[in-house]
């Protein structure tokens, strides 16, 4: 009994330096992977704070871009306001030259010698004119 004592301890010490090394291993293989996931975790909230950051910039951009937009049909609305509507010109005026006409009618109107810095353009509207505008590139 003695000998199988013995021989069981030496049994077990082989198993023991068999072992210990492949376990030594697999310790060092499941601290690494801990590791890693500590990194991932902390990489992890670090994306997604930055992804909040980046939310709240576009919900903010996307106000201003709105309020710039409204701001701009607002600021072309009153620009429409300040033109003038000639309406009823006579077609022969318009084969001749209509800008003079208006320019004429308007410094007559106003009992002045000069316009001053202000703009005149002179836009068709109606069916004969919107083709002879999109002939000439100016749209409809």
């Amino acid at each position: 009994m003695q000998k199988n004592r013995e021989a069981m301890k030496e049994d077990l010490r082989v198993l023991r330096e068999e072992i210990f090394p492949e376990l030594a291993t697999l310790h060092k293989v499941q601290a690494e992977s801990m590791n890693e996931y500590t990194e991932m975790g902390k990489s992890l909230t670090d994306t997604m704070d930055r992804v909040a950051v980046l939310e709240q910039s576009r919900e903010r951009m996307a106000k201003e871009h709105k309020k710039m937009q409204e701001k701009c049909v607002d600021l072309e609305n009153h620009s429409r306001r300040q033109n003038l509507r000639f309406i009823g010109i006579p077609e022969g005026v318009e084969a001749g030259n209509p800008f003079q006409f208006i320019k004429d009618l308007l410094l007559e109107l106003f009992a002045v010698d000069d316009l001053g810095d202000s703009r005149l353009w002179i836009v068709r509207t109606g069916l004969s004119c919107q083709n002879r505008n999109q002939e000439r590139g100016l749209g409809h």
